[in-house]
């Protein structure tokens, strides 16, 4: 039996009308109840059925990954591209079928073998670097889409949207030495993930330039890429390297983290710590203080990627068009609140 909305609503914690009303679009929801459904939902790999009655069903295929647990902050980031790309795509009548791999590679080889066999997908989105090679090579190999890549570059062959983290993290370390630090840590993901890597090297980048890197206070790794690890991790600096006045996180559930911990230890944030995160999601607005972060605006990459593909499927009935492959690097925003600056918030 496949996952229902029922499902989705017990997991989210809300009621099953809420998660209608945030696939379908219509009423007001709170924006951090539309991303804890939207990230449940990924997680899950649940799709909403709208047109399942139609005749001729015309399906995309997304592939994201679960990463390692369920309190990632990838799912809630990657569920807003995919909301992006649903406004889009149900214009048309597309609906799309998310498909959330894990470590089970039986289990994903049986989500491949199903997307080749299945001859109503028309395109294809690839979310992340998570997603193991063989994976998306198998479908290539099989099934001859359109296909998309979202914050994942590794295949220069196909379309791909990226951010641009390297210089989100070089800008937010070049505001913390302008307000004087120079003990500036790094909390960040696996340098598997090569959009996490281009974060910790727009830090290292500055910090070099200035003479002020310290490999020692830089901590990377699956297990402070979330919440708890931020709050664990930071407890490892406060206990060992009291000269650190800053700490850098890769995202913004990893920055809350460090925050928590600051507050449960006492120390005054910023006065005696300042932090920042990276994504600018509606928690670090609201956090005490406001986190200072980097913006993404992942719905509008979404909304892109879903017009891109579009456009590469009807390209695709005219056979004698050739469509050059395109690679778009998306801006990002330094957004400057009070755990940098004290009180100012923007």
């Amino acid at each position: 039996m496949g996952i229902t909305i029922e499902d989705v609503a017990e997991r989210a914690g809300v009621s099953t009308a809420t998660v209608s009303r945030v696939f379908n679009g219509k009423g007001r929801i709170a924006e951090d109840t539309r991303e804890r459904v939207l990230g449940v939902a990924s997680e899950m790999g649940y799709s909403p059925r709208k047109y399942n009655k139609k005749v001729n069903m015309k399906n995309i295929a997304v592939i994201n990954h679960k990463w390692v647990n369920s309190e990632t902050p990838l799912t809630a980031f990657y569920s807003r591209i995919v909301e992006g790309m649903e406004e889009v795509f149900k214009k048309d009548n597309f609906q799309l079928m998310i498909k959330t791999l894990n470590e089970d590679k039986k289990q994903n080889k049986k989500i491949a073998e199903n997307i080749i066999e299945n001859n109503n997908y028309r395109g294809i989105v690839i979310i992340g670097y998570e997603i193991e090679e063989y994976i998306i090579k198998k479908i290539k190999e099989n099934k001859n889409l359109p296909m998309i890549f979202i914050d994942n570059e590794n295949f220069s062959s196909d379309d791909t949207l990226i951010n641009d983290n390297f210089k989100g993290t070089l800008q937010l370390a070049e505001h913390l030495i302008e307000r004087g630090h120079k003990n500036i840590a790094f909390i960040g993901g696996p340098h598997n993930h090569l959009s996490l890597y281009k974060r910790y090297m727009g830090y290292k980048y500055v910090l070099e330039q200035a003479g002020i890197y310290n490999e020692k206070i830089c901590f990377r790794g699956e297990s402070c890429f979330n919440l708890e690890g931020g709050y664990k991790t930071a407890h490892k600096i406060f206990e060992n390297y009291d000269n650190v006045t800053a700490i850098m996180a890769a995202n913004d559930y990893t920055a809350l983290g460090v925050l928590k911990a600051a507050q449960e230890l006492g120390i005054q944030v910023p006065g005696e710590i300042a932090i920042t995160g990276f994504d600018d999601i509606m928690m670090s607005r609201h956090s005490h203080p406001p986190l200072t972060t980097v913006r993404v605006f992942k719905k509008k990459m979404g909304k892109m990627a879903a017009n891109r593909l579009l456009e590469l499927i009807e390209n695709k009935k005219n056979v004698d068009i050739n469509v050059d492959v395109e690679k778009k690097v998306f801006r990002v925003e330094t957004v400057i609140r009070g755990s940098t600056v004290g009180n100012k918030s923007e």
